[in-house]
Parts: C-alpha cells; sequence; structure tokens
C-alpha cells in the first residue's frame, strides 16, 4: 500500500477539469482512498509510479520523500513560448505546428484516455481528425492511431505533426538553416506560373510575397524532399495573415486591416524556431519510437470497414473525436489559400469541398429543395424526437429571416442524417465493448423572432443510440470563448459522450 500527495497545475481551474482529475485518478489509480489536504489530493493504494506520470491533471506527486513530475506537467512546462505559470498551455510539443481553426484542447485527450483507461496496446481511431490534436496526443503516449478527414488540409498537418515528432529536432534545425540560407541569399528571381493556381494566389497576395513563397517552397522541394510535409505546413499557417484576406474573419472578405508590419522572412524564421524549440523540448521528455500515427484522407460517413488503409490499421479499441457542430466553421474557405498553395485542391474544386463537409453551412449544387423535401419526408429515417425537432425549426421561420436563417433546419437535418452515418460507419471498426469519446458542442439560433438552443449532444446521442451504441455517459464541460469576432455565436459550454460499442 502506498500513500501519496498529488499536486494540481500552478493555474486557475474550470470546475470540470478538477471533476477529470478526480475521475482520471479513480480510473488509472483505482485508489482505496482519496481525501483533500490543503488544496492538495492525498490518495492510497498500490499502485506503479509510472501510472502518476500518466495523469493529466496533476503537477507532480510527493511519493515516498520524491518528487515524481507528471509528463503532462513536464511537456506543458517545456512551451518555449509560455508567460508566467498561471495558464494552461496548450501548444506544446506540435500542437503550434498550426493555428488550424476548431482544435480541441490537447490536455482533455488524454484525459479522455485516462478515463476510459485506454491501454498501451490499443489502437485508437479519430474519424475527425482536423488538424491531428488527438492523433498527436496518442503518438506521445506510444499508443497506435489512425485519424480520418475528408478536408486535405487537415490531413496534411496531422500527418506533418506525427513525421515531426519521428524526426530528430536537430536534423530539422539543421535542415532548415540550410533552407533558409539558400532563400534568402539565392539571387535568382524566382518566376511565376501561369496557370489556374498562381493566378488564383496572385489576386489575394502581395506579389513580393507570393514570389517569396514560391521560391521557398521549390527550394523545399528540391532540397529537403523528406522534411517538407513539416515547413510547408508550418509556412501555410502563415500565407493568411501576409495575404489581401482578412485574418481575422473566418469568410472570404477583403482585408482592412494592415499588413504585418514584420518582414515574411523574419517571421518564417520565428515561428519554425518557435516551432523547433517546443519539439525538442517535447522529444527529450517522450519516448515515441513505438507510436504508428497516419491521417488518412476519405470521407468517414463511407464503409471505413471496406478501405483497405483502415482495415490494416483496425480494429480499433477506442475512438475519440471532436466533430464538427451543426452549421461549422467555414473551414475550407478559412484555409483555401493554404490548400491551394500546397496543391492539396485546385480553386474551381474549393466551393464543391466546403459543401461536402459534415456540418457544412453550403448548399451543393441543386441541393436546397432536395433537402427540404428530405427533411418532410424524414427520407433518411432519423429517430422521430430528431425529426420533430428539425420540423419544429421549420415551422418557426417567417419571411423576416434571412437566406442563412431560412436554410437552418434543413442544414441541420442533413448534418443528422451524416453523423447517423458517421456513426454506423465508426461501429463497424471498433471492436466489441470499445469506447467512442466525444466533445460536443451547443448551438443555437433565431428563428422567427424565438430563440432556439440546438442540443446537439442530446440529437447525437439519439443519433447514436438509434444506430446500436449505448451510452455510457454524459458530462458537461465548460470551454473559452473563441473567436473574438465571432464572439455571439461563441461556444461556453461543450459536453462529453461516451459511447460503448456492444454489438
Amino acid at each position: 500500500m502506498k500513500e501519496i500527495e498529488l499536486h494540481w497545475h500552478p493555474y486557475k481551474y474550470f470546475n470540470y477539469e478538477k471533476l477529470l482529475g478526480h475521475r482520471e485518478i479513480e480510473s488509472v489509480l483505482a485508489p482505496s482512498m482519496i481525501e483533500e489536504v490543503m488544496g492538495r489530493l492525498r490518495v492510497k493504494g498500490d499502485f506503479r509510479n509510472e501510472l502518476i506520470e500518466r495523469l493529466v491533471y496533476f503537477s507532480y506527486a510527493d511519493v515516498d520523500k520524491k518528487r515524481i513530475p507528471t509528463i503532462q506537467y513536464q511537456l506543458e512546462r517545456s512551451q518555449a513560448n509560455i508567460n508566467g505559470k498561471k495558464r494552461q498551455t496548450t501548444r506544446y510539443s506540435v500542437h503550434g505546428l498550426h493555428e488550424y481553426k476548431g482544435k480541441f484542447n490537447p490536455q482533455i485527450v488524454n484525459a479522455i484516455f485516462n478515463l476510459c483507461n485506454v491501454k498501451q496496446n490499443n489502437k485508437i481511431l479519430d474519424p475527425f481528425c482536423g488538424s491531428g490534436t488527438s492523433l498527436s496526443e496518442a503518438v506521445h503516449s506510444g499508443l497506435d492511431a489512425t485519424g480520418v478527414d475528408i478536408n486535405p488540409l487537415a490531413v496534411y498537418i496531422s500527418n506533418a505533426k506525427i513525421l515531426a515528432l519521428n524526426i530528430p529536432a536537430k536534423k530539422l534545425k539543421d535542415a532548415f538553416k540550410e533552407i533558409f540560407d539558400i532563400w534568402t541569399g539565392h539571387n535568382i528571381i524566382t518566376f511565376l506560373e501561369n496557370d489556374e493556381r498562381s493566378q488564383y494566389l496572385a489576386k489575394w497576395l502581395p506579389d513580393d510575397i507570393h514570389r517569396k513563397l514560391e521560391k521557398i517552397k521549390r527550394i523545399i522541394e528540391d532540397y529537403k524532399p523528406e522534411y517538407q510535409q513539416i515547413f510547408l505546413a508550418l509556412i501555410s499557417d502563415m500565407i493568411r495573415d501576409y495575404s489581401y484576406q482578412e485574418p481575422a474573419d473566418l469568410r472570404i472578405r477583403k482585408r482592412k486591416s494592415p499588413l504585418p508590419s514584420t518582414p515574411f522572412g523574419l517571421a518564417v524564421k520565428k515561428k519554425v524556431k518557435l516551432f523547433l524549440e517546443n519539439l525538442e523540448a517535447a522529444q527529450k521528455i517522450l519516448d515515441t519510437k513505438r507510436s504508428n500515427g497516419k491521417a488518412i484522407l476519405m470521407d468517414n460517413r463511407k464503409s471505413l470497414d471496406q478501405v483497405e488503409e483502415v482495415i490494416s490499421r483496425g480494429p480499433f479499441d477506442f475512438a475519440v473525436t471532436s466533430p464538427p457542430y451543426a452549421m461549422a466553421l467555414p473551414y475550407i474557405d478559412t484555409q483555401r489559400l493554404s490548400l491551394v498553395w500546397l496543391n492539396l485542391c485546385k480553386p474551381m474544386n474549393i466551393n464543391p469541398l466546403e459543401a461536402s463537409l459534415v456540418g457544412s453551412r453550403e448548399f451543393r449544387n441543386g441541393k436546397k429543395s432536395i433537402n427540404l423535401i428530405e427533411m418532410n419526408s424524414n427520407h433518411w429515417k432519423l429517430p422521430k424526437q430528431v425529426h420533430e425537432f428539425c420540423l419544429k425549426l421549420q415551422s418557426s421561420l417567417s419571411n423576416k429571416d434571412g437566406f442563412r436563417r431560412q436554410a437552418v433546419p434543413t442544414l441541420l437535418y442533413r448534418y443528422l442524417a451524416d453523423m447517423r452515418d458517421s456513426f454506423i460507419s465508426v461501429k463497424r471498426v471498433l471492436k466489441k465493448g470499445g469506447q467512442y469519446g466525444l466533445i460536443i458542442g451547443y448551438n443555437s439560433t433565431t428563428l422567427g423572432g424565438i430563440k432556439y438552443k440546438i442540443d446537439t449532444p442530446n440529437l447525437l446521442k439519439l443519433l447514436a443510440e438509434d444506430t446500436g451504441w449505448k451510452t455510457k455517459e454524459l458530462l458537461a464541460l465548460e470551454t473559452y470563448k473563441r473567436y473574438d469576432i465571432h464572439r455571439a455565436n461563441s461556444i461556453n459550454k461543450e459536453v462529453l459522450l461516451i459511447l460503448k460499442n456492444n454489438a
């Protein structure tokens, strides 16, 4: 029997984070006793020190007059640009590679792993992997992780992070120094192609920025092709800031704010330097040699069990994700310049790709009337309570509601039908008894002058149960408000839904 004292991190917690801290102790340590003493937790039980190191919401433990820091504490303190110790850090390791919109907190991924007692030999699936937060955290723990996303930029960034974790930072530092020296010292003029891609970028980029981007891209591809995904992903994160597109707005709008005063070359150097410092610090803490992570470009609404690349990496023990919200962020519009610059999407395919995303606010060509017919007849056979809520929203519309609001009921119905297909697809590749943790946000809308709360967590719970999942738990989470320019529509409450595959 062992007695230890656990110390919280030295910053302010949300209530749910303290709750998760207690819950992960129960799951990981299985103690015989937990009591609070002077702001610390005294825990008794028969457990190993390596289990203590796995805890997320604690900084260290006092054990037999020795202080054992958690891996999470070491990672958070390793972040190079933290200001003091009073704020939780979320850009440690590779998490700062790209400021992809809609990322969820990396701490909660590990907390979910702990709550669901994920084992070292378990295989992890993220069916909406986005920019790879959950995949990176899985790699940190040496877990085999597979991500799926329909957005090619998301898959590109995710694989760049996984690649970076498995390459010594010193090699990347040396490689970038060579690239930067060639880029800044080369006197050959960069000629721009006269193709669709270059013409599109020219409309949105100052000529000198456009030429510098094309020049460094070619240098990276020619001199360090084995590292190009990492460096190009890093640089792509800066394109929007140096473009004519308003960087503070998620939509395509011409810039009103001034261009950055920092020269582009210096900004690139600073960003890469900071990222590699964080990577190097994390690699000193982690053992990632056993990791096997990969993101796959595909639509998870299709049958995942029919895709050889997914089958070969499964079956999966556990799934975790933060799915898109109903009427989700415009992920493609927001990052369209990066998509085009990286040759991941042709300009003519941007709108169709945006419309194809789960939760998209955009109608596919000719789909508006079809969507209404499908909703009214419940073509996709959604549960009665789910369907009736969509019809209720439709009946509340008035002629004062604009185009966007007129579309809300049918877009919501389409989103729920898509999520139903996703639940079916994920269930087929998860082992019997496997669990699925989802972080789900609420939505709200005003139709006919009436404000409606869209209880997306409960709607998705009903869909999951209708497709054979069993609900294990619903846990409310408070979140930070995001994206100041859209603060009226920001989400400050989410839910952790944990499902179990009983089939």
